[in-house]
């Protein structure tokens, strides 16, 4: 599992290359929906997650790059992909994300993502792979079909 997130200097059987340059956009729920707890449980897991990536070397002093957004009634960007540089700074940002609480707006913070997130201000690059991870207690299936259709195109 955490072998394919670092840069590698291999190639598939067709010829292309393994373990591309990744931007990795974090999109976490913090409404009403999720509970004061499972919240608090839900961030010490992503840490955690973010930490088995690849412990060492670190992938991102360099080479991956993340992002964090978290949302209720409104969406607050936590860092951009420029922001932090190791797993320990992207670690204790979301372990330092605080409980919104409020309502779900999940169509605003997707739409946040697409229109805000992936560009070139806030640090991305053409020669990256993106990648995007919603946290959320539910999604509708038409959710998950939006990111694909638009966060990927």
């Amino acid at each position: 599992m955490t072998d394919n997130f670092v840069v590698q200097n291999r190639h598939d059987i067709d010829g292309r290359p393994i373990g591309l340059l990744r931007d990795l956009l974090i999109i976490f729920d913090s409404s009403g929906s999720v509970s004061r707890r499972d919240f608090i449980v839900a961030k010490q897991q992503l840490a955690r997650l973010l930490g088995m990536l690849c412990p060492s070397p670190d992938p991102f002093k360099g080479s991956q790059r993340a992002a964090l957004i978290q949302f209720s009634d409104h969406v607050r960007d936590v860092f951009d992909f420029n922001d932090k540089n190791s797993t320990a700074e992207i670690q204790r940002a979301v372990r330092n994300m605080r409980y919104m609480g409020k309502a779900t707006c999940t169509a605003r913070v997707l739409e946040h993502a697409k229109d805000r997130m992936f560009n070139v201000q806030r640090g991305k690059s053409a020669n990256r792979t993106k990648y995007c991870t919603v946290f959320t207690r539910s999604i509708a299936l038409s959710c998950l079909q939006y990111v694909r259709n638009t966060l990927y195109t």
